[in-house]
């Protein structure tokens, strides 16, 4: 086996199946053979793999990178391969005589030049140096032209030819003829390299020579010349230069004058020809990516943009009589040309500028010249324009409504009915004006209708821009999205007083849209319309959605700056409720979010009691509601409006204020598997991402656990259980306002194989299994989106993937840690103020199992200074005993403890010793045995006794 190769493999496989076909033909043990053919053939088949496996190839040096140099397939290494040591074989088997009266049409049908210097470029790698030296001293006999040696210099590259010089070649001899060159007593390297320089100096059109004599060095006139040898179809000659372009340093400027000059035309024929490639695509994108640079700079724009009007010929301008009845750029002077190329490929960035300078020009002639340029970049400039009318500048408004009425429809002129009925004070007479007569001449109406439809139109156009902003608020208008979820739009900044191109998620671009819409609904109505207040409290609504977005969800509400306090209290309280009923009902819960905090500003607490004896007081509603970051806001409204008589739905504001005091401020799933150890297991997976886990066996203690902590983000359940069980749980948790937004995680029960991780993502075969099941397999009878299929955990990649898949795909945004800590601070405290209140009489809040509730607190540790607070107010014996139980554990902090036998003090002189006998004989045993312990904790043990028999006496 000493010479088996891949040939000599195919050879076998082929000879043995002739062989045996000519046995089988005579019939003689016809399915015998038959059946040790098959058997054979496979054998020699997994052979022939396990040795196309096992051949390695050397990395490619420097020159080998490129699609047209060793940039093969394993496949089609073998296959290079193998032709090479059949040529090889052929070769050495014959003397030099028999090879020089073989003709070189006959060489050529076993190898090509290039492919010989290609295969003997591989057995070099391969460290197979003798007989790479035996291909190139073939190379003669295959008589190669002068412009296949340049192509084999293109090909392999200098350093590859440089490292055939270090072999002890012998000299090539050359015959000459078929079309080749004289060429004597040189090795391979030089012979390719004379050849090529031939090439260079023969073999080339005058055009081709003119194109490259001088040896271009700049960008552009590399580019030209490759332009023009594109044009006479020498390719390998365009790779050569191509190269040259891609070593060279080129800026963005260079690159945009490329474009410029040899157009998009050419640069597309580079790219996409493969006989160019892979140096062909580089190119082309290199110039594209960095012209783009260009053309989006800021300066670069802003000067092709101040250029508009230098440039042009006022008196040719005069002539064509340029007017916004006719925009095209076609209209445009030669020396302006490359401006307008600027200002067209600038995109949003140039119309941000070309707005800035409509707001100064108030020159119609040379405004003209900037909304032609603006009007001709195309896209979604007409929403720019739009957006522009919310502006207070005058010169912006009467320019924006000159360069609208040019390209907006009859469907679109609502676009300008809140410049036309505008209440605002920077809109003059004259604006509104011209506003109107482009709306009536849009319209069609005649001369003698005009002072008769004015009311008519003002009316419609309020009706068209409220549904409008309905209809983006209850997403019923299609908005198309990338493929990343965004959507861009235009829209104007306030506070820099300019347009600007925005991109945002999809359910954003509907809360921008619909505030956009109902704002000017708003300032476009008549008060005395009868559909005014649905159109105010539409407003509002739409505005507490967009503060909401604009603020963040978790950060603090400053209705001062926004200016919620102004629209909340220009509305009246029914409104106010009914936009806080409408959104919970619609699940709008950040327009009621926003609606309650407001609520605690404009109504007052008696407002609340009146209400609350008829009905349910939406703020209860509220309170109610399955969106947590909803019900805290709705509770510290009617806290700090802090009733002193009791009110329907208090009982609900108990619960609420038990549950978010409840709060411990970490991370926590519930995880529900019938096998504890293997449930356990599973948690592990989760503790890296910082998570601690509750266990559950049954669905009851697991419901349990989520509905009665407030630190749970999301619930896992292995599918070991049936279909039916977990639909039933779910079901469940959808029904409890406290669970109704918590995401589940089902795992499934197919055994899964080890998963190999490629830089800390699941497997391919995890993905292929959550494609699969993603959002709910059918034979999963959930109803809620919020609860999802994944593969068992089987790593701890894996458990991080479902974690941020799962709260990604359910829309899950979870309240912070650190917030909702802070809320059971806020929680614990109105616990306290309640207590406190219920002494004098004002028993509001009904808490029961109080003591066990407090003696939770105190031992989470988590709020033990809150805990010990309330407990101070409670008048029985276990509270202080719990109290001075922590004061007595020497395990704790001196200052926990120092704080709790202050608790303890007041605790005493609120309500007298209520420990009795054995007792209060504790405590003098548990200071009798601190002997071994810290001044600091004797002196504390003993002011604690010292305050107990102040109080005996």
């Amino acid at each position: 086996m000493k010479n088996f190769n891949i040939s000599t493999l195919k050879n076998l496989v082929t000879n043995f199946d002739k062989f045996l076909d000519r046995f089988i033909f005579m019939n003689l043990y016809y399915r015998t053979l038959q059946s040790f053919r098959h058997t054979f053939f496979l054998f020699c088949l997994f052979t022939f793999i396990i040795v196309t496996k096992n051949l390695t190839f050397a990395e490619p040096a420097a020159g080998f990178g490129t699609e047209d140099n060793f940039a093969f397939t394993p496949a089609e290494k073998i296959a290079v391969l193998s032709k090479a040591e059949e040529t090889l074989k052929w070769a050495l088997s014959s003397t030099n005589d028999a090879l020089n009266t073989t003709p070189a049409e006959v060489f050529r049908k076993r190898i090509t030049p290039i492919e010989l210097m290609q295969a003997a470029a591989i057995l070099r790698e391969k460290n197979k140096i003798e007989a790479s030296i035996k291909l190139r001293e073939l190379l003669s006999y295959l008589n190669p032209t002068s412009a296949e040696c340049f192509d084999i210099e293109d090909r392999l590259g200098n350093t590859i030819l440089d490292s055939f010089k270090d072999d002890a070649e012998i000299p090539q001899v050359r015959n000459g003829g078929n079309g080749g060159w004289n060429g004597t007593g040189l090795n391979s390297t030089e012979f390719i390299r004379k050849g090529a320089e031939k090439f260079l100096r023969d073999d080339l059109t005058a055009a081709e020579k003119i194109a490259i004599i001088n040896s271009p060095k700049k960008p552009i006139d590399l580019m030209k010349a490759i332009d023009l040898l594109i044009s006479t179809g020498r390719a390998a000659l365009t790779r050569h230069y191509l190269k040259k372009f891609l070593d060279t340093k080129i800026t963005p400027a260079e690159c945009a004058e490329i474009v410029n000059e040899i157009g998009m035309k050419r640069l597309i024929q580079i790219y996409t020809s493969r006989k160019l490639a892979p140096q062909g695509e580089q190119t082309v994108n290199l110039i594209l990516n960095e012209s783009k640079k260009y053309w989006h700079d800021p300066e670069v724009i802003a000067k092709a943009v101040n250029n508009l009007t230098i440039k042009f010929d006022k008196r040719k301008l005069d002539d064509e009589r340029l007017s916004l009845d006719n925009f095209t750029p076609s209209i445009i002077l030669p020396e302006s040309l490359k401006t307008f190329q600027t200002i067209w490929q600038g995109g949003h960035i140039s119309v941000v500028q070309l707005l800035s300078k409509l707001s100064t020009v108030n020159n119609s002639t040379q405004a003209d010249e900037i909304l032609t340029a603006l009007l001709s970049i195309g896209g979604d400039v007409k929403e720019s324009l739009a957006v522009s009318l919310n502006s207070d500048n005058p010169i912006l408004l009467k320019n924006a409504i000159r360069g609208l009425n040019t390209v907006i429809s009859q469907d679109e002129i609502f676009l300008l009915y809140p410049i036309a009925f505008s209440k605002k004070a920077g809109v003059s007479a004259e604006i509104k004006n011209i506003a109107y007569e482009i709306i009536l001449s849009k319209s069609g109406a005649g001369v003698s209708q005009k002072n008769n439809i004015r009311n008519d139109i003002q009316k419609n156009s309020v009706n068209a821009l409220y549904k409008r902003g309905r209809d983006y608020y209850s997403q019923n208008r299609h908005l198309r999205a990338d493929e990343n979820g965004y959507i861009k739009l235009w829209n104007w900044n306030e506070k820099k007083l300019s347009a600007e191109y925005i991109q945002l998620k999809l359910p954003d671009a509907y809360r921008l849209l619909a505030y956009r819409y109902a704002k000017l609904a708003y300032e476009t109505a008549d008060e005395h319309d009868s559909n005014f207040d649905n159109i105010k409290q539409f407003y509002a609504a739409a505005l507490f959605d967009y503060i909401s977005f604009m603020n963040g969800l978790d950060n603090p509400l400053d209705l001062e700056s926004t200016g919620l306090i102004r629209v909340a209290a220009s509305l009246s309280l029914d409104q106010l409720n009914r936009i806080i009923t409408d959104a919970i009902s619609e699940e709008h819960f950040e327009v009621a979010r926003v609606a309650a905090t407001a609520w605690r500003h404009v109504g007052d607490v008696q407002s609340f009691i009146s209400d609350s004896g008829v009905q349910i007081h939406p703020l209860i509603r509220a309170v109610g509601a399955s969106d947590r970051r909803l019900r805290f806001a709705a509770l510290e409204t009617i806290m700090q409006l802090n009733p002193q008589l009791a009110y329907q739905g208090s009982s609900i504001v108990t619960d609420t204020l038990i549950w978010f005091s409840r709060a411990e401020g970490r991370k926590s799933i519930v995880l529900l598997h019938p096998k504890l150890s293997e449930g356990t297991r599973l948690a592990g997976y989760f503790i890296p991402l910082g998570y601690s886990s509750e266990i559950a066996t049954t669905f009851r203690k697991g419901f349990i656990l989520a509905a009665e902590s407030p630190d749970v983000e999301f619930i896992a359940v292995d599918s070991d259980y049936n279909s039916r069980e977990v639909a039933e749980l779910v079901r469940l948790l959808r029904k409890d306002n406290r669970t109704y937004n918590i995401p589940v995680a089902v795992f499934r029960s197919e055994p899964q194989k080890k998963p190999k991780t490629f830089a800390g993502n699941p497997s391919v075969m995890e993905f292929q299994l959550m494609q699969k099941a993603d959002r709910l397999a059918l034979s999963a009878p959930f109803s809620n989106s919020l609860s999802l299929f994944y593969p068992r955990p089987a790593s701890d990649e894996t458990a991080q993937f479902i974690e941020s898949d799962l709260l990604k795909k359910t829309s899950t945004v979870i309240v912070p840690a650190v917030i909702r800590s802070e809320q059971a601070k806020k929680s614990l405290s109105w616990i306290k103020r309640s207590i406190i209140a219920a002494d004098s009489g004002q028993k509001i809040y009904h808490y029961e199992n109080l003591e066990e509730f407090v003696s939770r607190v105190v031992h989470g540790f988590q709020h033990i200074v809150e805990g010990l607070e309330i407990a101070a107010e409670i008048r029985s014996a276990n509270m202080q005993l719990i109290i001075y139980d922590i004061a007595a554990d020497s395990s704790l902090p001196i200052s926990i403890r120092q704080q709790a036998a202050q608790f303890f003090e007041s605790s005493i002189k609120k309500h007298g010793i209520l420990l009795r006998g054995k007792q209060v004989q504790n405590l003098y045993d548990r200071y009798n045995a601190s002997e071994t312990e810290s001044k600091e904790s004797q002196n504390l043990l003993s002011r604690i006794l010292d305050i107990v028999e102040e109080k005996a006496k």
